[in-house]
Formats: C-alpha cells, structure tokens, sequence
C-alpha cells in the first residue's frame, strides 16, 4: 500500500498545475472540505486532516483511500489602464486600455490515505499543494499595457505530508505532519525603455556647462559643445568622465543636437521579453493540531503550519535566450488555524473557522543575478548592464481570514453542504503589480456526498467575487517604476469560478 500510495503521489505532483488568481493560498483540498469553505480544522475525519489538523486522523476507523481534483477558471478585467507622463500630467503616454487575463482553466489534484494502526494512533500520508497562484495575460503591448510589469506569473507549492496523530482519550486527541514539499516561482515581463530624449540630453549638456565653466571656458548649449567638453574632462580624469565623453562624441556624429529631433525615443530593447524561472527542489514545513471535545456537540481544533523556508534557483531569459542564472529566497508563510464545530444532533453541524497568515514576512522580493544583462538605452550607444539584483517592494500585511461552513445529512445516501469565507488582500496599494493583481475576495462554495457504501463521491462548486473594484491612481511605486517612474492609474475587478470532486473508498 505505501509503494503504491508513494507511485500516485509522484503522479499527481507530477501532473499538478495547482494555481489560482490572486495571492497565493488554497481554495480547498478535498471537495468536501471546500465545500465546507475550508473551515474543517474541528471536522478534519478524512485523509486530508494532514493539512486541516493532523490530531483529526484519530477519528478514522478503518483504512480510508481518497483521490481527487479541483479546477478553477479564473476571470480578471482591467479597465483604463492609463500611463500618465510625471512631468506632464496632463500627457498619456499610454491612453486608457481595457483588457483581461488569458489563464487557462486551473487544476490542482489531491490524494490522500488514512488508517488506524492502534486503538490510539492513527497515520496519514496526503499529496496536494498548499500554495498556489498562476496568471497568464495578453504579451503584446499594443494590446495589453500591463505586460510591461507582467504578462505572466506564477508561484506554486506542492508536496506531500505523512501524519501521525494521537488519541489521549475519547476528548482529546493531537497530530503531526511533516511536508515534503517542491516550489516554483517565475515571472515574464516586456521591458518599457522609452527615453526622453530631450531630458536626458538636456541632462547631458548641463553638466558638461557646469564642468566647461569650471575649466574657464564658454558656456554649452549643444552635444557637439558637450563631446568637447567630456574629451578633455576625460583626458583629465578618464576613469569619471571616459565613459561620458564616448557617449557624447556618438550623439554628436549621430546629428542629435539637444534632444527636441526625437521627443520620446524608444530603446533598442523597448518590449524585450525578460523572463525568469526558479525553483527549489526540496523544501520542508510541519503541521501541529490539537483536537478537543468538551461536550458531545461541541468539538474544538487548533493547527499550527510552519513557515516553509524557500530558496529558489533558476535561469534569466531575454527574448528566450538565457543570459543569467539568479537565486531568490522568498519563503512560504506561517499561518494558524482556529475552529469551533457544533453538531446539535447527528444529522447537521455548523463549523467557524479564523485563520491567520503571516503574509508580513515578504517585505521584499529581490532575485540575485550571476551577472549583469546588457540593456540598450538609446539607439547608437553602447548597452549599459543592468544590475546585480531585481527588487521589487511587497511589504505585505497578515491577514485573518473567516470561515463558515454547514452540512446537513438527508438520508444515508444524500449530504448537502454550503460554506462562505472571507479572504482580505495581503497587498498594499503602493505595491500593486500585474505579478500579484490581487483583492478583497469574497467565496461562496455549494457541495454534496453521495454514499455508495463503502464508496463515497463529494462534489463542490464554489464562486469567488472580488468585493468590489480595486483601484490605483499613482499609489503603487511597482507599477510606475515598470513604465520608467511614470504615474499608472487603473482598476480592476473580476471573480473566480471553481469546481472539485473526490472519491473515497473505504476498506
């Protein structure tokens, strides 16, 4: 049974495109968990308790088998997305453009075995993917302004986690699990490098004004003027003004006078692709749970899930072609799960759940290259090397998320179920991207089990509605440091709609 439990879990991580829109958590592992809105920390009876609370598997009689998917479609639309000139604010760069994401429908399987190996220990192996998300965007520009912060991201988790749980008394029971987990992360971008010609040349020439008036001579007014200036300067010192001095003679044998012939001029790698793919092999996090029962109709479970520490590497591409490998540390957060389960009679219960995610931990996501890329500013000069580093600023918020779920038996072969949970964003406005476009979201989930006797087969639709536009008018500095420090404004709105089954054998 462990060779082939171990056979199918390779499978399904294997097949597992586990992603969702928004920040990256789970929507549900197992239908009837996510019909229940996830609040099963006090529920928690089948194999998939090695994620909701591992002190759960105590309640399973028998050995229990179960495997399954959940797919979801999700739908993101960007309206007026406007770049607007910070010199100029009454000037769009970019006039206001409605689109929105091209994700392919999503699926992220589950398998799950579970069994009592004494009258106080029970045990649990579970495969599925406790992080998610994955976005794909139209890559033309022209089409799609966005693509120059992100036209495609994604950040996964998946892993598979053996449990142990403990039965102190027919009250009190707690568990374990340890997750052996896989990561990935990536993101594509196409680069906005349009200079303004006229400021950088006007740049240019005032310093080489301001060093001719140190050198005794006339003022400057044009790059002709300016290449004189830096070829002495640099005969002077070569190692300050060398570089300066070579980039001035070009404009000047270019015919560029001050700027005003080109206005806005685009890089020769305006709209390169840049893209990145990492990964971390292996990676470990725990699960602690405690389950208690007070009363016959009230049960209580805690979970503790540890901070997962990430440490990815992979390869940098321009337009396809790899330039640079980059490393990036950027670690899975910790979260604690709370759950109060009341069950008045054998045929309905009602479960509220509060969970908590150290989402703060991410202040900052920076990716260290192992050499600079070579990036043209302006056409005729030289490719100046891009950085060590690519940082973006997250500064991420803990969130607490509310969990509801019901479940009502109908007859032995018939269990209806409904669960609601609320899911605030992590993100701040000041650090909004096309890579994390995220909101306050609202999930509504609508299920049912139909027993076959020692089969079962769970089913859940679940709808997720972002609560209302998420709007941006030149707070996020990601976005307008994506188009060159320029202001972007727009909004954004959408939901998600989301489905799972899952079979149960029971032996």
């Amino acid at each position: 049974m462990v060779k082939r439990f171990a056979c199918a879990a390779a499978c399904v991580l294997a097949a597992s495109t586990m992603a969702y829109a928004g920040s990256v958590d789970t929507y549900g592992i197992g239908a009837r968990a996510t019909a229940l809105g996830g609040a099963y920390a006090a529920t928690a009876d089948d194999p998939f308790a090695a994620y909701y609370n591992p002190a759960g598997l105590s309640q399973i009689e028998g050995k229990v088998f179960s495997v399954g998917a959940l797919a979801v479609d999700p739908t993101i639309e960007m309206s007026q997305f406007t770049v607007t000139n910070r010199s100029d604010m009454s000037e769009n760069l970019i006039e206001p453009t409605d689109f929105s994401d091209d994700s392919d429908l999503l699926v992220a399987p589950h398998l799950g075995y579970a069994q009592k190996i004494s009258e106080r220990f029970a045990l649990g192996v579970a495969a599925y993917a406790p992080w998610g998300m994955e976005l794909d965007w139209e890559k033309d520009p022209t089409k799609n302004p966005g693509s120059y912060s992100a036209y495609h991201s994604y950040y996964k988790r998946y892993g598979v986690t053996p449990s142990l749980s403990y039965k102190v008394n027919d009250k009190l029971s707690f568990g374990v699990g340890v997750t052996i987990g896989k990561s990935e992360a990536g993101a594509d971008t196409s680069k906005y490098l349009i200079s303004n010609t006229t400021e950088f040349v006007g740049k240019l020439i005032d310093n080489a004004d301001t060093i001719s008036k140190k050198m005794g001579t006339g003022p400057i007014n044009n790059v002709a003027g300016a290449a004189v200036v830096y070829a002495n300067a640099a005969a002077a010192d070569p190692e300050k003004y060398g570089e300066a001095a070579a980039y001035s003679a070009k404009l000047s044998a270019a015919g560029i006078v001050d700027g005003s012939e080109f206005g806005n001029l685009p890089s020769p790698d305006h709209q390169a692709a840049i893209g990145m793919e990492l990964e971390d092999d292996v990676n470990y996090s725990y699960n602690i749970g405690v389950m208690y029962k007070p009363k016959e109709t009230i049960t209580l479970g805690l979970t503790y899930r540890s901070e997962c520490d990430a440490d990815f590497e992979g390869d940098v591409f321009k337009d396809g072609v790899k330039v640079a490998t980059a490393t990036m540390d950027y670690n899975h957060p910790q979260q604690i799960q709370a759950g109060v389960r009341y069950q008045p009679h054998d045929k309905f219960s009602i479960e509220c759940d509060l969970v908590w995610t150290d989402w703060s931990i991410n202040k900052d996501q920076v990716s260290k290259l192992s050499n600079p890329i070579d990036i043209g500013v302006f056409p005729g000069a030289d490719p100046i090397q891009s950085g060590m580093e690519e940082a973006y600023e997250r500064d991420w918020e803990d969130t607490k998320q509310l969990r509801f779920g019901m479940e009502y038996i109908i007859n032995d072969m018939i269990t209806v179920r409904g669960g609601y949970f609320y899911d605030p964003t992590p993100i701040p406005d000041n650090t909004l991207d096309m890579q994390w476009p995220d909101a306050d979201k609202k999930t509504y989930s609508l299920g049912a089990g139909f027993n076959f006797g020692r089969y079962t087969i769970d089913a859940v639709f679940q709808y997720t509605d972002i609560e209302q536009a998420r709007v941006v008018g030149g707070e996020s500095t990601n976005l307008n440091e994506s188009f060159a420090g320029n202001v972007v404004s727009a909004s954004a709105d959408g939901y998600i709609v989301g489905g799972g089954v899952t079979l149960t054998a029971r032996f």
